[in-house]
């Protein structure tokens, strides 16, 4: 490693609950340059919760950007890199940066924390020996069968039982669960959380017609992020 650059700083931030920022990111972002954001007023509001000394926000990794911040990379300048919550990278912008850092010898250093696809599945009492990590499916009904049925013959390849996550939107959920009921049988076993870390921090376990039950006992339910957890049913065939 090129001792004279400075070091990019993958921080990982709260997924919810903005008090739960950690002392050692708190210093990072503080001692850095700048903070490269997906979004300068979400990272702001963090900042502000935390007293941070200073904030100097750059939002968006736009081509420009990016030049820029491997350039004081370069100089030897710290720079740290958030996403809106959570860890970047997880479904988040910043693996073009972080490729480009690589290559050019830059140092790499990850401030570890939340995960919102961790949280869940150690909340979720379903299995978490393996698990695969999915992200957000696709959007169209079609291309997301496809890809949950492909993660569903991932999951019974492993022999054993495994706990798949996915990140879901509040204008996907209900058709998302529809669509994991068809894909992997209506008695699957899954568990939605809804919020987590925030005051109204929820956990549905069931069937997915269970499931999309609860919701709509109540709209505000259908509001907010989520995540879900879900094991496939053992292959009897």
């Amino acid at each position: 490693m090129l001792s004279s650059t400075g070091t990019l700083y993958i921080v990982s931030t709260p997924i919810g609950n903005l008090d739960d920022l950690a002392p050692r990111a708190k210093q990072t972002l503080e001692s850095s340059a700048y903070i490269l954001c997906e979004s300068t007023e979400q990272t702001r509001r963090l900042t502000s919760t935390a007293r941070l000394k200073k904030f100097i926000g750059k939002g968006s990794l736009g081509t420009t950007v990016m030049a820029q911040a491997i350039e004081d990379l370069k100089a030897g300048r710290d720079i740290s890199l958030v996403c809106n919550a959570g860890t970047p990278l997880i479904s988040d912008p910043g693996l073009a940066l972080v490729e480009i850092a690589v290559t050019s010898e830059i140092t790499v250093k990850h401030v570890p924390g939340f995960n919102a696809a961790l949280s869940a599945a150690v909340t979720s009492g379903l299995s978490t020996k393996r698990l695969i990590l999915a992200g957000f499916l696709p959007k169209k009904s079609g291309a997301q069968k496809n890809s949950l049925a492909k993660l569903k013959d991932a999951g019974l390849a492993l022999d054993e039982p495994v706990g798949i996550v996915v990140y879901v939107s509040k204008y996907q959920i209900l058709k998302t669960l529809e669509n994991v009921a068809e894909i992997f049988g209506p008695e699957v076993k899954i568990s939605l959380a809804r919020e987590m870390t925030k005051m109204f921090e929820e956990h549905k376990n069931g069937t997915p017609e269970e499931v999309i039950s609860w919701l709509n006992e109540d709209k505000v339910r259908l509001k907010g992020e989520f995540t879900l957890v879900l094991t496939p049913p053992a292959d009897n065939g």
